[in-house]
């Protein structure tokens, strides 16, 4: 069965997609009685972790990559996750000053209505070290680097497991229409032959589509 993923030129279809893409992800592990490099609904999101207040799956993803970086001797932490509408318009309008223009400071920040931060679903890492290995081995756990001048900033972009699109060159430019799509402008997902799986994903995107009041 294939499952065409929803595909729109804005960032909430694309939030809606990769939504649905993470609650498919789980729903298999979930059947199959796998735990893939995704963290125990046990594990609690605290502002010691810097989670607090993202994405459930965003958040877990993180601490199932910290902990397999942690086993590796790198050190990975969250510096900037989730952010108030307050706290984001602040940083806008210190990057409007700095920068000069609205413009230039949108390839580095962006106004509250439209960053994933305020969201929820984007987190700021480090040290470098830890940055560099999360490039490297994010995308098994949906985790990908955003901006090619934003070492630092990563979503859920993928699959656990899947492949990453390719960066843009900073904030002001569009997201990708797909999650990844090999520049075909689609997505579609071949289900295991899993019982329950289908309607799983169906009632997913069919929750999905009605929160972000997609058509």
């Amino acid at each position: 069965m294939t499952i065409p993923m929803i595909n729109g030129g804005n960032f909430r279809r694309t939030a809606a997609a990769g939504l649905t893409l993470m609650l498919f992800a789980l729903g298999v592990l979930a059947l199959t009685g796998q735990n893939h490099h995704v963290a125990p609904v046990s594990v609690r999101l605290t502002s010691n972790s810097g989670t607090a207040g993202l994405d459930p799956v965003l958040a877990r993803a993180f601490l199932a990559a910290q902990a397999d970086a942690s086993r590796e001797g790198v050190p990975l932490w969250i510096t900037s996750g989730k952010r108030s509408h307050a706290e984001q318009q602040q940083l806008w309008e210190n990057g409007v000053r700095a920068h000069g223009s609205p413009d230039a400071a949108r390839r580095w920040v962006l106004p509250p209505d439209e960053s994933a931060h305020v969201s929820g679903h984007a987190i700021d890492v480090g040290p470098v070290e830890g940055a560099r290995w999360l490039e490297r081995n994010g995308a098994r756990y949906g985790l990908c680097r955003t901006y090619e001048n934003e070492w630092w900033h990563f979503e859920l972009a993928t699959v656990p497991g899947g492949i990453c699109p390719p960066m843009v060159p900073d904030a002001s430019w569009p997201r990708p229409t797909t999650l990844s799509d090999g520049g075909t402008g689609t997505l579609s997902i071949e289900l295991p032959d899993i019982p329950g799986l289908a309607e799983l994903v169906t009632a997913a995107e069919t929750e999905l589509a009605t929160f972000f009041n997609l058509d």
